[in-house]
Order: C-alpha cells, then sequence, then structure tokens
C-alpha cells in the first residue's frame, strides 16, 4: 500500500513506464508521474518528483479512499497502464498512455501524454492541476482538460505547442 498523496520518495519498482518512442514516463503507484522529460527524451524534465519530491513537481490522480490497495498492470497488447485502487469504500483504475504516432512525417505530430481516471464506485477525488518543475513557459506542455474536486471520472490531456 502506498499513500496517497505520496509523502517522500517511492521505491523505484513502484512505478510503470509508459512512452511514445521519443520520451517515457514514469507513473507511480499513488496516480503520480513522478518522471517526464518532454517531448523528447534529450528535453528539460517537466516532472522530476523522483528526484526531489518537494520541488521537482508531479502530476497526480489519486482517489479518496481509505486503505486502499494499489495494483499496476499493462493491457494485453498494448502499452496502455492501468493503475487500480481497491479498497473497502470504493474502486478506482487511472489510464495512462502516451500514443506512438503512426504517419510516415511523425515529427510534425503533436507529442501528447493522455490520462484517464475514473471510480465506479466511490469518488476519485484528488485531481490536481499538473504542477511542473520548470517555470519557464516554452518547456511547459499545455494543459487541457478540466479540473473538479469530486469527480468519478477526469479525461486528461497535456500536448507540446505546435511551431507554427
Amino acid at each position: 500500500m502506498v499513500d496517497v498523496p505520496s509523502k517522500g520518495y517511492q521505491p523505484i519498482e513502484n512505478y510503470g513506464i509508459i512512452g511514445d518512442l521519443y520520451t517515457v514516463a514514469l507513473v507511480g503507484m499513488d496516480g503520480s508521474i513522478d518522471l517526464m522529460a518532454f517531448p523528447h527524451f534529450d528535453s528539460p524534465t517537466v516532472f522530476a518528483a523522483l528526484l526531489d519530491w518537494q520541488k521537482g513537481g508531479r502530476f497526480q490522480i489519486a482517489p479518496r479512499l481509505l486503505e486502499a490497495h494499489q495494483k499496476q498492470l499493462y493491457l494485453p497488447d498494448s502499452h496502455i497502464l492501468l493503475t487500480r485502487f481497491l479498497a473497502s469504500d470504493g474502486v478506482a483504475e487511472i489510464s495512462d498512455c502516451m500514443p506512438v504516432p503512426v504517419q510516415e512525417d511523425s515529427s510534425r505530430l503533436p507529442h501528447c501524454l493522455q490520462r484517464e481516471g475514473m471510480s465506479p464506485w466511490g469518488f476519485l477525488g484528488n485531481v490536481k492541476p499538473p504542477n511542473p518543475g520548470v517555470t519557464e513557459e516554452e518547456r511547459s506542455p499545455v494543459v487541457k482538460g478540466k479540473w473538479k474536486p469530486h469527480l468519478q471520472s477526469a479525461r486528461i490531456a497535456l500536448r507540446r505547442h505546435q511551431e507554427t
């Protein structure tokens, strides 16, 4: 069982990995993305709580469930990571993925992180706006999504600005 929200560092084995062949993100069992360089591997980190949990920044979606047990798994034959929270007072699930570009000239496609949370029983709660560890506007992704405090579902995407 992992504390939600996180206080401190998680063991590395508590992370799943998602990626789009250009970059990756580490998703903790507490529903937090704690490490992600965006939009490429060699780009500056947007979230880096794995390195500095107080200042590094994170993007967390977590349920309001008491004493929830967490489990992570990948959907069969896909790169979609599911984080499940199971408790006596509810159930919640977060799916994370970074779609892989499929067109020939994939360099022009926007890179994207997609997160979706749902709670068929109980409240998703604790859906917080992404807290990047950097403040320079050119490094920060565009956030699309609605932030509501007591959700049963949420769909959020981070996308890179398109150069014009």
